[in-house]
């Protein structure tokens, strides 16, 4: 008999398989539509990347896991759970400061608009991301010790 956490993990792979659908596609859009080679398409297409690596998590090893895991039963490797939660972790990390980067590209191209495309170049947005991937790794680096 199905119990609630099937149930739970029913969805948490359907909406897994939405989200990688939907990231994809919104990937190829960036990558084939002329208007998004820009800043603000390179801070979407990081962002996107990053949901991938969060829909991974959860579609392929949190929603079976939960599927298959009897509620007494020991769950396996902790190891491997505790490293695939960094991973996790490094990948929403990820997109919360993406979503900042976003924000203020926006703001920057509202308040000014002419100095915005200087500010806002290929080279600062290259060098922006680097920092949002190197901060999130480092943020989770730490959690190895455990």
């Amino acid at each position: 008999m199905l119990q609630f956490r099937h149930y739970a993990s029913i969805v948490m792979i359907l909406v897994s398989l939405f989200g990688t659908a939907s990231n994809l596609l919104a990937i190829l859009v960036i990558s084939k539509n002329s208007a998004l080679k820009n800043s603000f398409g390179a801070l979407c297409f990081s962002h996107c990347l990053a949901n991938l690596g969060i829909l991974a998590v959860f579609g392929a090893w949190a929603a079976p896991l939960n599927f298959f895991i009897d509620n007494g039963n020991e769950i396996p490797s902790i190891f491997i759970n505790l490293r695939i939660g960094q991973i996790c972790l490094f990948f929403y990390n990820i997109s919360l400061l993406s979503h900042l980067c976003v924000s203020m590209n926006r703001f920057a191209f509202i308040i000014f608009p002419m100095k915005a495309p200087h500010l806002m170049g290929r080279r600062t947005t290259f060098w922006i991301i680097v920092v949002v991937w190197i901060i999130s790794v480092l943020e989770v680096l730490p959690l190895n010790s455990g």
